[in-house]
């Protein structure tokens, strides 16, 4: 891995040769004959995850005979709590399961909130720029395009398409990779693939015994290649920091949502078209996501917090290129023969030898000066002795 990485693009906002997003479509994503995308979600997908999330929080998902859910994280804070599970898939990849609680919410808040990525991009500081690629007007379905900067790898790109169906006062949104035929794969990005982010969202009890509270139980996984010993490190020392931005985030989105958002506009009218649901089907139709200037570029939160945190990892990678180069000098002078090292080892006994001489020098002189003084000493207690007879002078 290049510890250079992408820190000098990052932090001047320079982007390395990013091929242009296509532009947003209104043809289906359902229909085989015109749709440029494969792998779209189907009904089975939200059945199949319906099925398994079936007694959550209680009982956590199945997993396969000798897999099992290990607790990463159980806390609270202000108004909300979290709590995340992850399992280890057999062929070393992770799966990553948690439970949400926003107090003082509505299931249809959460559910815009979290289907909205301009939103996203204000609190997720890893989501680099999106698109909304293709979206189908009768369901709501959308094909979706992210960058995310990720800390000290390179950045990953996703392709990905959501949907979202109501089933009574439950919303299940599901997520999963797809191919676009007209978004193909960068050679300066790695694709996430596979991806698979789902949500069940519903009305909980609050801490007033009403249903006051919204609860989201997110399953995801997704496949960025790396080693997944340093990913799961990575997850679970940033996961208390993203969620608490998370929190943060959607305070915020509640307060500007009700303070210029029509109530009409909310997810929960029933008619159909953008922002709301289809009485005809149950199925909902997500808030339309997307870049705000339109060009798949957001930099969501501002320039000021992307330099700091370009520094960051500019940093993390400065560090990393000096203790490769530390590696490189230890490897140089290993192979660099028995000469040198005979020639190392003779230099630096020769002043350990210096220092031993030295060091008896001086404590023969030491010696020498507390011979004399004792010396000395004696001679003047016996001349100081009663009755001690005077020392003879001799005559010159």
């Amino acid at each position: 891995m290049n510890p250079h990485f992408f820190s000098f693009f990052f932090v001047c906002g320079v982007q390395p040769n990013r091929p242009p997003l296509p532009s947003l479509t209104s043809l289906s994503i359902h229909s085989s004959s015109d749709s440029r995308v494969e792998g779209e979600v189907q009904q089975k997908d939200y059945r199949e995850f319906k099925e398994r999330m079936e007694g959550m929080p209680a009982r956590l998902p199945p997993v396969e005979a000798n897999g099992e859910w290990s607790e990463m994280m159980n806390k609270s804070g202000v108004g909300f709590s979290y709590r995340a599970w992850r399992h280890v898939l057999p062929y070393g990849g992770t799966e990553y399961l948690s439970r949400t609680v926003f107090e003082n919410a509505t299931v249809e808040e959460m559910c815009d909130f979290f289907n909205d990525d301009d939103v996203r991009a204000s609190w997720d500081r890893l989501l680099f720029r999106h698109r909304v690629l293709e979206r189908d007007d009768r369901t709501g379905a959308e094909c979706v395009f992210w960058e995310r900067a990720l800390p000290v790898i390179s950045n990953r790109d996703y392709v990905f398409t959501r949907r979202t169906w109501k089933d009574g006062e439950t919303y299940w949104a599901i997520t999963k990779g797809c191919v676009h035929s007209q978004t193909p794969v960068s050679p300066n990005l790695k694709r996430v693939d596979p991806y698979f982010s789902s949500w069940r969202m519903r009305a909980v009890p609050g801490p007033d015994g009403r249903l006051t509270s919204a609860e989201c139980i997110l399953s995801h996984f997704e496949e960025q290649h790396v080693n997944q010993d340093v990913a799961r490190f990575a997850v679970k020392c940033g996961m208390w920091g993203v969620v608490k931005n998370m929190d943060v985030g959607f305070r915020k989105f509640q307060k500007e949502r009700a303070g210029s958002a029509p109530a009409g506009d909310a997810i929960s009218r029933t008619s159909s078209g953008p922002g709301g649901v289809d009485g005809a089907t149950g199925q909902t139709v997500v808030t339309p996501g997307g870049s705000a200037d339109g060009n798949g570029t957001d930099f969501g939160g501002g320039l000021a917090r992307k330099i700091a945190f370009g520094t960051c990892v500019a940093a993390v990678g400065a560090l990393a290129a000096a203790l490769d180069a530390k590696s490189r000098s230890q490897k140089d002078g290993k192979v660099s023969g028995p000469r040198v090292r005979r020639r190392t080892f003779s230099h630096v006994h020769s002043h350990k030898g210096a220092r031993r001489r030295a060091r008896g020098r001086d404590l023969d002189i030491e010696r020498d000066d507390v011979v004399e003084e004792e010396s000395a000493e004696r001679t003047r207690v016996d001349a100081e002795e009663p009755g001690a007879a005077p020392a003879e002078v001799s005559e010159q």
